[in-house]
């Protein structure tokens, strides 16, 4: 009986501990890490509604050759330190089950340092070539932030021979990532 006591009190524990980090760990490294600059000039547009699947309210980001949408109610957490990391954006609390996304333009993204995880498939994006990688976990496996849904989209070239673009989506909602990804468009 007591061994019983014992292990359900440390698995008490250990839960409450790693609920206490992912709360806490993302508001002190976001307070942390100063705003950087970007190399490329960086345009959000006005927020519009564009009806996809379902009717959210979307902002368009245009950094260079590349635009893209992310759902108008994210907002900017600051640079996460990647390489080539421009802005990331999330939710009002980042890290619990709430919508992740950055973005990465110029000559070095964080994919070339950072092996991206999950099932690559190849696309063509305006006649672009990119990877799509795609990280899926069993419902057993999300019981944390870390342990959440992942698409990483990469394009090696977006047309001028040395300048790449990579945007990360991070969340629970498979479809509201893959409308991101869908929205990707270079000029």
């Amino acid at each position: 009986m007591k061994r019983l006591v014992i292990r359900t009190a440390v698995a008490f524990l250990t839960f409450s501990l790693g609920v206490f980090v992912a709360f806490f760990s993302p508001l002190r490294s976001s307070q942390s890490t100063p705003e950087e600059k970007p190399t490329q000039p960086v345009i959000i547009s006005t927020k519009r509604t564009i009806t996809r699947s379902s009717k959210i309210e979307w902002s368009i980001i245009n950094v260079g050759r590349v635009s893209f949408s992310i759902p108008a109610h994210l907002i900017k957490t600051g640079p996460p330190g990647n390489i080539g990391v421009i802005q990331a954006f999330g939710g009002p609390f980042v890290g619990q089950d709430e919508f992740y996304v950055y973005y990465s333009y110029g000559r070095e993204v964080d994919s070339d340092y950072n092996v991206p995880g999950g099932k690559p498939s190849s696309l063509v994006i305006d006649g672009k070539p990119a990877k799509l990688y795609v990280v899926e976990f069993e419902e057993g496996m999300l019981m944390s932030w870390k342990y959440r849904p992942q698409m990483q989209l990469v394009v090696a070239d977006v047309g001028d021979g040395h300048t790449k673009f990579e945007v990360y989506t991070s969340s629970f909602d498979m479809d509201l990532m893959k409308e991101i990804m869908d929205s990707v468009h270079i000029r």
